[in-house]
């Protein structure tokens, strides 16, 4: 490829992501009041992840299709074959993660790990189902397209940074719509940036997004019982 295209290539892509902040900053704020409208809480989870399958995932698909002209899911690394020695350092870093989350959880005001153990079967097979699908729509964007593309003209943790810091951007307009605390706010920031680095870790030590979805989900389940 030309320095030429490449440029073309280039701008594409930061043009895609803005017009995807813009659309999502409009869902995200005076749009929600739809999502607040709904009682069920499934039929709600039904209703956001059917959102940002529309607004995360299909534009992707479109771009790499007519823009790139490549193979979606090869390129998103959803097809390819998961690396088993970058999937055993991938899993001993996020277990070293998670399991220093579950100790610090009760010395920041969140709940202990017996809110989980104590559980129902019922309630952990529905906490599962709820948080089980939003990942994969947000790996897709964040970490197989936008991550991929950075990664492509810089160095890795130079892309990573910044595909993490657009994944945490990602969740500031709700977060001012609501009027968070600035407190909330900043600690909520710190901590999803960090994750998005062990995403794009794990996605890198891979080869694959799989693995990468899979520690996503277990974050937000693990989540679901230590915030409540």
């Amino acid at each position: 490829m030309n320095n030429r295209d490449d440029r073309g290539v280039e701008w594409s892509f930061w043009l895609f992501m803005l017009a995807f902040f813009i659309v999502w900053m409009l869902r995200a704020t005076v749009l929600f009041r739809i999502d607040a409208s709904i009682e069920s809480e499934v039929v709600r989870t039904f209703y956001s992840n059917a959102v940002k399958l529309l607004l995360w995932v299909v534009p992707v698909f479109i771009n790499l299709i007519c823009v790139d002209k490549t193979d979606p899911l090869h390129y998103l690394k959803l097809s390819t074959r998961v690396d088993k020695l970058g999937l055993i350092a991938a899993s001993m870093v996020s277990a070293a993660y998670f399991a220093l989350i579950i100790v610090t959880s009760p010395l920041i005001g969140g709940r202990t790990i017996e809110s989980l153990l104590m559980a129902q079967p019922a309630t952990v097979a529905r906490t599962l189902g709820l948080v089980s699908i939003s990942p994969l729509w947000e790996e897709i964007l964040f970490r197989g397209f936008v991550l991929h593309k950075l990664w492509s003209r810089a160095r890795f943790w130079t892309a990573n940074l910044i595909s993490s810091l657009m994944f945490t951007m990602a969740h500031w307009p709700y977060w001012i719509y609501s009027r968070m605390a600035l407190a909330g706010f900043a600690r909520l920031s710190a901590s999803i940036f960090v994750l998005g680095l062990l995403f794009g870790y794990v996605f890198k030590r891979t080869h694959s997004l799989w693995p990468a979805v899979v520690v996503h989900i277990v974050n937000n389940f693990l989540s679901s019982f230590l915030n409540g």
